[in-house]
Order: structure tokens, then sequence, then C-alpha cells
């Protein structure tokens, strides 16, 4: 009954939490009231900005009048549920009401906090399209308020994109390391990430002198891949055409 409880605490208490996830809900349906609190809780609320991840096992596992109620639940939510309102149901026709669970709470919780995760991008044109600059900028002030957490733009995202761009756009590659590494002149990685960039437009003494001043940062903060760094600038100084 706890996926039941969850859908309850939602009409009832919606104040309590933001996000929800209910495992095989049980609605009986010779018991309507939930349904009933729902669709008056939609009519009531134009702007109720919550979300609600629920799912469901096997028709012949679950027993036909829960699956038959839990169908009246999502056509009240295609109908009547705002905009403001993210919901998903997931069907799990392999599993049974004791299974359900523990897919549920990891799919759950991946859907719900979908925007917590870094962007990632497979080239150039998915990056201009979620906004350049300017939308990652845009999405990490709105997870950041969201969460009350830094608004900043991680250096590892920066970074993660510079490598995603480099095959395609090599010298816009190599801006967004070069601002990255003057915005983070400490971190070792920012400034392996430039080297990087730099091979892949053959600056050679640029990249040279920027894997160098990675290794010095590494070995300054005793850091993890000063062997790694030692081998790359070893591999680079006998053959700068390499793959890398």
């Amino acid at each position: 009954m706890a996926g039941a409880f969850v859908l309850g605490l939602l009409v009832e208490e919606q104040d309590l939490f933001d996000n929800y996830i209910a495992a095989s809900p049980v609605i009986q349906m010779n018991d309507s009231k939930l349904l009933v609190m729902v669709e008056q809780l939609f009519n009531k609320n134009k702007q109720l900005s919550k979300s609600l991840y629920f799912s469901l096992g096997a028709k012949n596992a679950e027993g036909k009048r829960t699956s038959e109620a839990l169908n009246k639940f999502v056509a009240i939510l295609d109908k009547s549920a705002p905009e403001t309102f993210a919901w998903h149901y997931q069907y799990m026709p392999e599993q049974v009401h004791m299974t359900t669970p523990y897919l549920t709470i990891y799919q759950g919780l991946t859907n719900v906090f979908s925007d917590y995760k870094a962007p990632r991008f497979a080239n150039y044109h998915d990056y201009q399209k979620f906004g350049a600059m300017k939308g990652l900028e845009d999405y990490y002030k709105k997870r950041g308020d969201k969460y009350m957490i830094s608004t900043d733009v991680p250096e590892s995202t920066v970074r993660s994109l510079g490598f995603a761009l480099r095959d395609d756009e090599p010298e816009h590659a190599v801006n967004i390391f070069l601002a990255n590494s003057k915005k983070h002149p400490e971190s070792v990685w920012a400034v392996f990430a430039l080297a990087r960039g730099y091979e892949s437009i053959k600056e050679k003494e640029k990249a040279m002198q920027a894997y160098k001043n990675a290794l010095a940062l590494a070995e300054k903060q005793s850091a993890r891949g000063v062997d790694f760094i030692k081998r790359e600038i070893e591999r680079y100084k006998n053959d700068p055409n390499s793959e890398n």
C-alpha cells in the first residue's frame, strides 16, 4: 500500500513534497475517492508545480482491478494535469508487485532529478541547439537556484564540452579549453585539456608547454595522474602526430 500512500499524500498534502515516486500503487476501483480528489486538485490548481513518477507491474500479476484503476488514474492525468505538473507512468510488464519498487526507485530518481545532471553534447550542433555557453549558464543558474547550490558552470562540464567539440570544431574547442584554464588556473585537468586542444590544431609548442604546466600543477598538488601526464609528454615529444 506504500504506492497508494504516496498518491494520497500528493492529493491531500501536496505542500509537503515537490517530487513523488510511487511503485505499483493499488487504487481500488470500488473506492473512487482518490480519483475524484486528484481531479479536483488539478481543477483547483492550474499551476501545480510538482512531479510524479509511478509504475505498475504485469497485469496478470497486479490483478485486473488494480490495473484498470491505475488506467483511470492515468486518463485523469492525461486529461486534467496542468503543464506545470511533470508526470511519467512506467509500465513494467516483466515485473510483479514486489519487484517493481527496485526499478521504480532508481528510474524514478533519474526522472525526478533529470534537471540536475550535467548536460552532454555529441557535437557542435547539439551544443548550439542547447543555446551554447549562454544556454549552459542559464541551465546551471536555474539548477543552482532550485537546489540551493552553486550556479557556476562546473569546470568539469566545460572541459567535457571542449572534448565533445574537439573533432568537429577544434578551434572552438581550444577557445573553450583556454577560457576554462584561465578561470581555473589551479585545475590540473583544465590545463591538461588545453594541451589536448592545442594538439588538435597542431600548435606543438603551445601543446607541450600546456602539458608541462599540467605536470607542474599535478606534482605541486600531489595529484593523481602525475605518471600519466609524464607518459603523455614523452608520447608527444617522440611522436607529436600520434593519437591522444
